[in-house]
């Protein structure tokens, strides 16, 4: 009896010390805007971190740096540069070497070696690129439109890119061949998008989010202009589900998986935008970040 309670207790502390000796996977990281500030967080809301001032904040996929538009603050006129930040060093860098000093949106590729972004060039909004350090500038030749084209999100293929006109979703190659497209008011009833709308597309390339705006009778209290919707798009069925109730203030969406996004709403007060996470399968979204806006989520974990 001696010998075995002996030999079970040597067993529970060899297990102990090698569950304590196995290493704690790093989480994967979000950015996010506040008060005109960037932040960094764990996916799950924990170690929030101050980085700098600027706008539209996009995480790399593998976490280690944040892309966003930067606006001098001694700037008479609108003056907006993408610029990157190390999380690591903590050094920023703006990338200047682009045809206009009016660009803004970035967001990076899958594999993380490029930069998308919006960019005024001839009165004209256009996409432009960059390598990720801020090298080799060029155009994205699409078809050229008065309006401009907008809402960029990278398909997972790193090949293509998602955007819209205000009148259709269209997918096109990084080679400006056009791949597809889908008229918003046939997706979408009584919806329509602006230019401020975002589009995210799953891992798997096949669910597209589609932030919209919902021609409806009963806006949430004290919203200006149509309500909000968040929607998922399934591209093979070319079928598109509601995500959000009506009299939500919910909007600014991005995946987190091919089940979990992340969402921006105000709750009930309609006042402090904060950052949740949901589930395309219902349920209560998760408050992670309060006081937050613009989203983006990495693929890796540094």
């Amino acid at each position: 009896m001696k010998a075995s309670f002996l030999f079970l207790a040597l067993l529970a502390l060899t297990i102990g010390s090698s569950l304590s000796e196995e290493p704690v996977r790093p989480q994967r990281r979000i950015a996010f805007a506040r008060d005109s500030t960037l932040w960094t967080a764990n996916l799950d809301g924990s170690k929030a971190r101050k980085l700098t001032k600027g706008d539209d904040p996009c995480i790399s996929p593998d976490g280690t740096k944040v892309a966003f538009t930067m606006s001098p603050p001694d700037a008479k006129d609108v003056v907006r540069y993408i610029a990157v930040s190390d999380l690591a060093t903590g050094a920023t860098k703006v990338f200047k070497e682009t045809p206009s000093n009016n660009c803004f949106g970035p967001v990076w590729s899958p594999d993380g070696s490029k930069i998308l972004f919006e960019i005024m060039a001839e009165n004209h909004w256009r996409f432009g690129l960059l390598n990720g350090d801020g090298s080799d500038f060029r155009f994205l030749e699409l078809p050229v439109r008065d309006g401009g084209w907008f809402s960029a999100c990278w398909a997972p293929d790193g090949q293509s890119i998602f955007c819209q006109d205000l009148e259709k979703i269209c997918r096109f190659g990084v080679d400006g061949q056009a791949r597809g497209s889908w008229e918003i008011s046939k997706i979408i009833p009584k919806g329509d998008m602006d230019s401020s709308k975002r589009l995210s597309i799953s891992d798997d390339g096949k669910s597209l989010l589609i932030d919209a705006n919902m021609d409806e009778e009963e806006p949430p209290k004290d919203w200006e202009g149509p309500p909000p919707a968040i929607w998922v798009f399934d591209i093979p069925s070319e079928k598109a589900m509601r995500l959000t109730p009506k009299k939500s203030y919910a909007a600014d969406s991005c995946w987190v998986s091919n089940t979990e996004f992340l969402l921006v709403d105000t709750g009930k007060d309609g006042k402090i935008s904060s950052i949740y996470r949901a589930s395309i399968a219902g349920g209560a979204p998760r408050l992670l970040a309060k006081n937050a806006i613009n989203p983006s989520v990495s693929r890796a974990s540094p």
